[in-house]
């Protein structure tokens, strides 16, 4: 079985930068491919549909569902917190911080102060993880 110290040193696949995609500016979310926007809503309500039939202990996967809230977030211009993720996450802070070092050391999280309380942190996806994006919704659109 693999876990996620197995695939810390993977690489992450290669995908195009958005930039190449001029369709993709992640200035502006309004602007991002509706579709992809769609996709990643519902595969949030699949994994929380899943998760409370069969419960989220048996079924969790906090890093996908910390990217995809992430990458939701942008969608709607939101800032997300710290405690934001473990929620969306539903699992403890301490494991949700967890998750987040991993991510942020494998180049697709960054976190940053909240502008208007120094001691919040936000957490955001990085150009890397938005070209992970990218070719993930290419490769199932193929």
């Amino acid at each position: 079985m693999r876990t996620p110290q197995d695939d810390a040193a993977a690489p992450i696949a290669d995908a195009p930068a958005p930039a190449s995609d001029p369709h993709f500016n992640q200035e502006d979310p309004a602007e991002w491919p509706r579709q992809d926007l769609d996709l990643v809503k519902f595969l949030l309500q699949v994994r929380k549909a899943v998760g409370r039939h069969f419960g989220f202990d048996l079924c969790g996967n906090p890093a996908l569902d910390m990217l995809l809230d992430l990458y939701s977030a942008i969608g709607a211009s939101r800032a997300t917190s710290l405690s934001s993720l473990s929620h969306a996450a539903n699992v403890p802070a301490r494991t949700a911080l967890s998750w987040i070092h991993r991510m942020v050391d494998r180049g697709l999280l960054k976190r940053m102060p909240d502008p208007r309380d120094r001691r919040r942190i936000h957490v955001e996806l990085t150009d890397e993880a938005l070209s992970a994006f990218e070719g993930l919704f290419k490769s199932l659109s193929a």
